[in-house]
């Protein structure tokens, strides 16, 4: 083979080359300038797989560099908070603390509830998958007591934990009792009596001048599943581990209906513990990110 022919021969492959190049360049800005309107209106897992897409078209004679791409997806970060609030009257949540991190308010049949002491213990959140895996997250510091002492509307961490990029549907609290044991002081309620429960209220409450003191101690259990399927825009719940950021969602739930329903001058603790739990299902909502709307 002459050196003449070696050399024609390699200008040749050169030419392709670049013709392919420009080729591809081309179909990948056609692609891009015809996507770019629908991209911007999808959530941000739409954006991830549309732009990946994209991206992969130069490579079509190479399809093993797109599924290495997927392969090395980085897992994704969700960060859970809690917060409690009033009822939102109007639109608006009311502001209902007072001294000594305290919290007045009245129940449905006129009662004025003093409530001095309160937490709710959450004992564990899970993510389930679209097609249906569900994921726990890691309860590093154990049960988390969301006391009153925390201003309303103020997030209070609840784990902080990576599971598989992709989108989420449901969201599954567990409220249970808390247990001193295993926990630091930190994150103590202050008082002995709490061991051991889910919900734990002191106060007293005043109608017609007639004062009675109360101390209730909810020790039952209680799952909520959510459904974020349309927590993002009309989109579920989002989570990739491209950018190494993590995902908010905060949790919220009430604490001034807990004693709706509720005659003071005859306490009738089985139907405050039912009731409590059935606001708690009723009430516990999850929001993407940290600002928490009146419903």
């Amino acid at each position: 083979m002459s050196q003449t022919y070696v050399h024609g021969l390699m200008w040749a492959v050169f030419a392709f080359l670049l013709y392919f190049k420009k080729v591809t360049t081309i179909m990948f800005l056609d692609r891009i300038e015809r996507l770019a309107p629908m991209t911007l209106a999808r959530s941000p897992r739409t954006i991830r797989n549309t732009l990946l897409g994209v991206a992969c078209l130069p490579l079509t004679m190479s399809a093993m560099a797109c599924e290495l791409l997927d392969a090395l997806d980085p897992p994704a970060y969700v960060q859970v908070s809690a917060v409690h609030h009033g009822t939102p009257r109007d639109g608006v949540f009311p502001n209902q603390e007072i001294e000594d991190n305290g919290r007045l308010f009245q129940n449905d049949l006129g009662w004025t509830v003093y409530l001095y002491q309160a937490f709710i213990s959450h004992n564990g959140v899970s993510l389930v998958s679209c097609d249906g895996e569900q994921h726990n997250l890691a309860m590093n510091r154990g049960p988390i007591p969301d006391s009153i002492e925390i201003p309303d509307l103020e997030g209070n961490p609840v784990t902080m934990s990576s599971l598989p990029s992709g989108d989420y549907c449901k969201l599954r609290v567990s409220y249970g009792p808390w247990q001193l044991e295993g926990n630091g002081e930190n994150w103590a309620p202050g008082v002995d009596a709490a061991a051991g429960a889910t919900v734990y209220m002191t106060g007293f409450a005043i109608k017609n001048g007639k004062s009675t003191a109360f101390e209730i101690h909810v020790p039952l259990s209680l799952d909520v599943e959510l459904d974020i399927s349309e927590i993002d825009n009309g989109d579920p719940l989002a989570l990739s581990g491209e950018l190494g950021l993590a995902e908010r969602v905060t949790l919220s739930k009430t604490y001034d209906r807990f004693f709706d329903g509720t005659d003071f001058n005859a306490l009738d603790l089985g139907f405050i513990q039912d009731h409590v739990l059935a606001t708690l299902e009723e009430d516990t909502r999850a929001f993407l990110g940290n600002i928490v709307r009146p419903e």
